[in-house]
């Protein structure tokens, strides 16, 4: 449900490190990096950092999601950590294939839901905290008006749109707009059903969704879309289709397809530098026909992922 290889470049980057024997002194008030993964996922990093004699210049926390069931392995019984590493969390689920908040902060939460693959999987759902309300034409001027009458500082606007009451020397108050529901992002790795994460997943601005195998007749001869849609649960992958009925029962924005077959070939120019933005309708040839499959399904904004490639997640979207 990870790559190790993206696991272990993104901390050598985020930590720095080598692989040579010169020590590399460790800043001590550095923040730790947290990772969040499924059982053993310490143990696999520590065999391979101990492994590779990488030395760290940070140090890490490991952070495990365990499944009901899930027994502690050796290297927990024995204590024994990385040279790097500071004692994490074992998750447990909150409600049966949910691990509801795990990460809480001021502006953010991060939950997991179990998803059916060929091996234990999880998805996660990022949920961002309210946003300060949209100050319309009317409110501004009710709020000048106020601001003026009784020379309040021309920052009192500011005050008021980050959330703040302001009491006027009437006794009367000025609210600042309601707040907005914050933005909410669903990533999901390879799954045949991830229908446990819908509950979570309302409302998401954009969802993360594979679509491995597509029905396309002019690849796909002497097969039918059941038959093959069959062969893709089997082997814990999802249809085009698949991911626009999930992204339909989350009641989506944004659906972004990946994790193509590589028997799609990607026909679309390239897109490079600043425009290098997905977009709808880019799509040209065997990518156009996939994620029109989604549309039958989905009618929200779908769009087919390319590697390097980047969504700029709006109110909206």
């Amino acid at each position: 449900m990870f790559g190790l290889a993206p696991l272990i470049a993104g901390m050598l980057n985020g930590l720095g490190g080598s692989t040579n024997d010169t020590r590399v002194e460790e800043s001590i008030d550095a923040t730790p990096l947290e990772i969040y993964g499924p059982r053993n996922l310490r143990g696999m990093l520590r065999t391979v950092l101990g492994g590779t004699y990488t030395n760290l210049l940070g140090r890490y926390i490991v952070h495990e999601l365990h499944f009901p069931g899930d027994k502690p392995p050796q290297y927990e019984v024995l204590g024994q950590l990385h040279p790097n590493e500071n004692e994490g969390r074992n998750i447990q689920q909150t409600s049966p294939g949910l691990w509801e908040k795990f990460i809480s902060e001021d502006d953010v939460t991060v939950s997991a839901g179990e998803i059916v693959h060929s091996i234990p999987s999880m998805g996660f759902v990022v949920q961002e905290g309210p946003l300060p309300g949209k100050l319309t034409h009317d409110l501004v001027r009710n709020y000048a008006a106020h601001i003026k009458k009784h020379n309040l500082p021309r920052s009192t606007l500011s005050v008021i749109q980050n959330g703040s009451v302001v009491t006027l020397p009437t006794g009367e108050t000025l609210h600042p707009p309601p707040l907005r529901p914050g933005r909410k992002f669903v990533i999901l790795g390879d799954t045949s059903d991830p229908s446990r994460l819908v509950p979570l997943a309302q409302n998401a601005n954009v969802v993360i969704h594979e679509a491995t195998n597509a029905y396309i007749p002019s690849l796909d001869a002497g097969l039918t879309y059941e038959s093959l849609q069959e062969r893709t649960i089997s082997r814990g992958h999802s249809t085009p289709q698949m991911a626009g009925k999930f992204a339909t029962a989350c009641n989506a924005n944004v659906l972004l397809l990946n994790h193509f077959s590589a028997r799609y070939a990607d026909e679309g120019e390239p897109i490079v530098g600043k425009s290098a933005m997905l977009k709808e309708c880019h799509e040209t040839g065997v990518m156009a026909e996939i994620r029109d499959l989604a549309k039958s399904e989905f009618s929200g904004t779908v769009v087919c992922a390319r590697d390097l490639w980047s969504w700029e997640i709006t109110d909206k979207a």
